[in-house]
């Protein structure tokens, strides 16, 4: 999905069950602010993911969906 001053991407595959709650998840979300959006609320975004890369972050989410890791990046 690509907008003005925002662009975000989804990765990864969903392995659904019949209870919603055990379905796997490995899936990577990614956010990324450009433009405007980038120059007033970057910082926010850089302190979220560590401050790696400004304006932008990603969040890797896996295992049950009932209770999944996330980790940021």
């Amino acid at each position: 999905f690509k907008s003005e001053g925002l662009e975000l991407s989804i990765k990864g595959k969903v392995q659904l069950k019949p209870s919603i709650g055990e379905s796997l998840l490995d899936v990577v979300l990614g956010l990324k602010l450009t433009e405007n959006l980038k120059n007033q609320f970057g910082f926010l975004i850089s302190a979220v993911a560590g401050g790696a890369r400004e304006g932008e972050v990603s969040f890797q989410i896996k295992g049950k969906a009932n209770s999944p890791s996330v980790q940021t990046f």
